[in-house]
């Protein structure tokens, strides 16, 4: 027992001094930019200083990306089953610590700024004075000691409610704006030296003089939904003209040397294909959207506006026949579970699925947006053959893993 805390202290010790390697070859290459690429540098850095000090997530943001965790993980769990103390002891420490976080930051800028406090901070003590209370009464532990709901279904249920509930108030939030309403600098800066995030991930020799340099962040903010939290759009001229589009992730958690090593390997596997004879043919490929961390809890993610998922698809069909995703998954688990009790094949269940939903639910929703039957005949096509490769990489989660552009 006493060698069990010495292996997990050698363990500790040795992660911060390859933390500290690694700082020490960032200031290295930090300070040889500076030296010899001075115009380069003091660019990129204003643009990176500039995006995370004028894209923090707002309170409403990170509440709503700490629920769609906890909807994650209980939507994996058996619903009918009681919800242990553990479990129900980490929900309310995760939200006692982000209502924690918030009244350090406000104690942090009462001290440095002087009154009357700026509109950050009055819309943040705003947000804990009205929904503290109200996330006590439905996950923090009554006096008695026991949580306010009894199985994982009832936790899901009350997630879900707030989950939706802080999806619209983002969105209401965070209608598109200018971006001079954020960064008055970045609005106005003009790139010469800066390229355009993202072209240094393809696995070849970069070639700097071909790429394309950052022209303008253009004025207009957009808001997209993905993974079931909002994210701003900014957008960013090129040197060719062309617009390039990034969700600029905030309110997640810290970005990890895994989302770069996930980028190589589909960039490896597209390289796998290109070979094939057949997925030659059929222009089988992963569409790989290149992911750029700027800070430790900062990243930009290029994205494409017309994209969009086959949940989404789901959620508008049932949404116009009056259902909710929410009432259709829950059935749908409790007749799956009620059908591995008498050990009887699920695929019952996707057959009631099947039943709910229109069998043109798909092509209807393409039709909105093909402007004539050649394009809706292409968008088939390619359709099919991205089908084929998200069951090859994603398996189960080809409704969220999906995007059709």
């Amino acid at each position: 027992t006493s060698a069990a805390p010495d292996v997990s202290a050698a363990a500790a010790n040795e992660q911060a001094r390859a933390a500290m390697v690694v700082r020490q070859h960032a200031q290295e290459i930090m300070k040889h930019l500076r030296d010899t690429h001075l115009p380069f540098f003091l660019e990129t850095e204003r643009f990176v200083v500039e995006i995370t000090r004028s894209f923090k997530p707002s309170p409403e943001q990170q509440m709503q990306h700490l629920f769609s965790a906890h909807v994650e993980t209980v939507s994996g769990q058996q619903l009918a089953q009681p919800v242990p103390a553990e479990f129900a002891l980490k929900v309310e420490t995760s939200l006692a610590e982000l209502f924690s976080t918030l009244e350090q930051q406000l104690d942090q800028d009462s001290k440095a700024a002087r009154p009357p406090p700026s509109r950050e901070v009055a819309a943040q003590i705003a947000f804990i004075t009205e929904y503290r209370p109200l996330i006590a009464n439905d996950f923090f532990r009554t006096p008695e000691g026991t949580p306010p709901y009894v199985t994982y279904k009832d936790l899901f249920l009350r997630l879900r409610k707030w989950q939706v509930a802080l999806r619209r108030q983002v969105g209401r939030g965070s209608s598109p704006r200018h971006l001079e309403t954020l960064s008055r600098a970045l609005a106005e800066t003009r790139g010469q030296q800066m390229e355009v995030p993202g072209q240094y991930l393809a696995i070849r020799e970069p070639l700097p003089e071909q790429h394309v340099r950052v022209d303008r962040v253009l004025p207009e903010l957009g808001l997209s939904e993905r993974g079931q939290a909002a994210h701003r759009r900014i957008t960013i001229r090129g040197s060719d003209g062309n617009p390039h589009y990034f969700l600029v992730e905030a309110a997640g958690g810290a970005v990890s040397p895994s989302d770069e090593r996930a980028v190589q390997l589909g960039q490896l596997l597209n390289r796998c294909m290109e070979k094939e004879r057949q997925t030659r043919l059929r222009h089988m490929n992963l569409q790989i959207r290149p992911i750029v961390g700027l800070a430790p809890r900062c990243r930009l993610l290029s994205d494409d506006p017309k994209s969009f998922s086959l949940l989404e698809v789901v959620e508008d069909h049932l949404r116009a026949r009056g259902t909710s995703a929410d009432g259709l998954a829950l059935r749908v688990h409790d007749r799956a579970q009620a059908l591995a009790a008498q050990r009887r094949p699920a695929m019952e269940v996707m057959n009631e699925v099947v039943d709910l939903l229109a069998d043109s639910a798909l092509l209807d929703y393409a039709r909105g947006f093909a402007p004539s039957a050649a394009h809706l005949w292409s968008f088939r096509r390619l359709f099919a053959i991205q089908v084929r490769i998200c069951f090859f990489c994603a398996r189960e989660r080809v409704a969220r893993a999906l995007k059709c552009a």
